[in-house]
């Protein structure tokens, strides 16, 4: 049985979200990378251009790599503040202040 390049893609679309959720996005940038290096996908500038098919499998990735990316960056750029910083915080804490 041979798998084509849709479900390919479909595949990967599954697996971006996965590790997006568990905010693995050293794999998904790796993941990105290789592919973009045998141009098996196109660019997520591409994507944010609007050059795709729209509705395409490649736009669905495409998207899902990006959200990625912009996670990553949010996460990177979250600063805790220093009070906060180590601070305990259970339901029940929040419950007292509630």
């Amino acid at each position: 049985m041979e798998i084509n390049r849709e479900q390919t893609l479909s595949i990967f679309c599954e697996l971006v979200d996965r590790l997006r959720s568990k905010r693995e996005f050293e794999i998904i940038e790796a993941t990105y990378s290789r592919l973009r290096k045998h141009g098996f996908i196109s660019s997520v500038e591409d994507f944010i251009d609007g050059k795709l098919v729209e509705g395409s499998i490649e736009e669905a990735l495409l998207f899902r790599f990006h959200l990625a990316f912009m996670k990553s960056r949010t996460v990177d750029n979250f600063l805790e503040p220093d009070e906060v910083k180590g601070t305990p915080c259970t339901l029940e804490e929040l419950g007292k202040l509630f």
